[in-house]
């Protein structure tokens, strides 16, 4: 949140002594909203914190939520009182500012000592677990390992893969491969089709795997040395490779390690490799989180992390292959738009999205930003960060598009587009 420059006439308030602490108010970063309705149609806007260090919900009625953008540590409470009845003509009484300050305080929504306390400690449990535990067990796949083989057998059927790209593939080095990372009842066909040609090709010794946090972090990577549990076994990092990238790093990699623990795009590859690799492995988990439009010190950053992954891969003894754990398109009222998805808008978005693909297969990385700066990502592609991370790391290559798909996620149609896609 950015601070207001606008020249404002603070609006005197008599607020309580015992609320000094909450002068500047500043709320955590990386707060989803959410609307909801009460018994009368009136609409609140929710506020989720992804990494839920509190159980309790705050809902604000849409006025009170205009000023979230205000408390970015840099407002004091009389100017957002101010800033408020600028905008809407009236005064903000006093008890409802500090009533709704005090829920999200209670709520551990706002960025202080009560909830770097909270953080400190969950954080703490986390880095104490042996094993990052598969979250999305039970709900996205099945939690017992029989269930979960009948459930991989049917997409890898349900892939159809041609016998002449298995004969094609047999044996070769896959350097690279783009998968989904939905919900793997919706798109375990796309996966299918890429793990099918991985399992007949040459075998790999490490996949960097390239996610995606869907929570804000404090740099575009966060990495974490822990090992990935799931129902059939456990998945090992390779902390070795991981020390190196971290040693020569002068950013901490894992200060936002936490995300880890509930992001599902590394989680949902770590059961496919399980299942489709026999050979012995080790991973190297990267969430990525960056948008087209960097700052320039995330620009630095990124500059740094993938020169340091690099240097790590040329000196890597084994075979080693990059997964983006990707989905592309996101379009309609649930990811913000107001239309809902027709056959028309679907076949302009493919359009779109293999535009990007075709960007990917010929590794020019000029025109897949240029799609993103000339469009402002209007169709909200959630790969971009790790898609563009592969485009650095990626060697010369040739390109195989395997699948392209899209999946309705809600009754207005919303939908989500998402590939397959193989480096040979």
């Amino acid at each position: 949140m950015r601070a207001c420059k606008t020249t404002m006439k603070r609006v005197s308030h008599p607020f309580h002594k015992g609320f000094s602490e909450f002068e500047f108010p500043k709320a955590r970063m990386g707060l989803q909203p959410f609307q909801c309705h009460d018994q009368q149609n009136k609409i609140y806007i929710g506020l989720k914190d992804p990494l839920k260090l509190s159980d309790t919900i705050v809902l604000l009625p849409q006025d009170l939520y205009y000023l979230i953008q205000f408390f970015d540590g840099s407002h004091s409470l009389s100017d957002i009182a101010s800033l408020y009845r600028r905008q809407f003509g009236t005064f903000l009484p006093v008890d409802r500012l500090t009533k709704m300050i005090k829920k999200m305080d209670d709520g551990l929504l706002l960025d202080n000592k009560r909830s770097e306390k909270r953080l400190d400690h969950i954080k703490s449990t986390f880095r104490k677990q042996a094993f990052r535990p598969p979250i999305c067990s039970g709900s996205c796949y099945a939690s017992d390992e029989a269930t979960l083989i009948q459930e991989l057998e049917q997409y890898r059927r349900c892939a159809a893969t041609p016998e002449s790209l298995v004969e094609k593939f047999t044996g070769t080095p896959i350097k690279a491969m783009i998968t989904p990372h939905i919900d793997p009842r919706l798109g375990g066909a796309a996966y299918a089709a890429a793990y099918n040609i991985l399992h007949v090709a040459q075998p790999v010794d490490l996949f960097v795997i390239l996610g995606i946090s869907h929570q804000q972090i404090h740099y575009p990577f966060a990495v974490t040395d822990k090992d990935f549990q799931t129902p059939l076994g456990v998945v090992k990092t390779d902390d070795t490779f991981i020390n190196k990238i971290r040693d020569t790093c002068s950013f901490d990699i894992a200060r936002d390690e936490i995300v880890h623990r509930d992001e599902h795009s590394v989680e949902f590859q770590t059961i496919f490799l399980k299942y489709y690799h026999k050979a012995p492995f080790k991973i190297c988990p990267v969430l990525c989180s960056f948008s087209h439009d960097m700052t320039t010190a995330e620009k630095n950053q990124f500059t740094e992390f993938v020169a340091s992954i690099r240097a790590s891969l040329e000196t890597y003894a084994g075979c080693v292959s990059i997964i983006a754990s990707v989905d592309f398109s996101h379009i309609g009222k649930h990811y913000g738009h107001d239309f809902v998805p027709d056959s028309y808008l679907l076949a302009k978005v493919e359009n779109a999205d293999k535009s990007v693909l075709d960007a990917i297969a010929q590794q020019n990385i000029a025109a897949f930003e240029q799609y993103f700066i000339r469009s402002n990502n209007k169709y909200n592609i959630c790969g971009y960060p790790a898609l563009r991370t592969l485009l650095e790391l990626l060697p010369p290559s040739q390109a195989t598009v395997l699948q392209y798909d899209n999946a309705i996620m809600d009754e207005n149609r919303s939908t989500v587009t998402f590939a397959s896609m193989i480096f040979s």
